[in-house]
């Protein structure tokens, strides 16, 4: 096998392993801050719980909040991750996504 080859291949599974590790938490008004964080049903509720583990965010994972909620606090995340796999912030569940509030 060729060098070039099999620099490629290194390249694919490691990138391929980065895209299936990345984890997305939830945040969640209804969550609890001894959940996991990682599902829906597990989500964490306040953002100083999100802000505890923010170091260990890795590029390709996500943060999610809950539509409907609000979420007192200052969300910094220090690693935006990779220009191919960035850390990305979002909403789940129903309704718009202009309906949660920061304070």
């Amino acid at each position: 096998m060729r060098t070039p080859y099999r620099l490629f291949l290194a390249a694919l599974a490691t990138w391929s392993s980065l895209a299936v590790n990345a984890v997305t938490y939830y945040i969640s008004p209804t969550g609890n801050d001894t959940n996991t964080g990682t599902s829906q049903a597990q989500a964490w509720r306040t953002i100083g719980r999100l802000m505890q583990n923010i170091y260990s965010l890795q590029p390709g994972d996500g943060i999610r909040f809950e539509r409907g909620g609000t979420y007192r606090g200052e969300l910094f995340i220090p690693n935006s991750g990779t220009s191919g796999q960035k850390i990305t912030v979002g909403a789940y569940g129903s309704g718009s996504s202009a309906d949660h509030q920061w304070q």
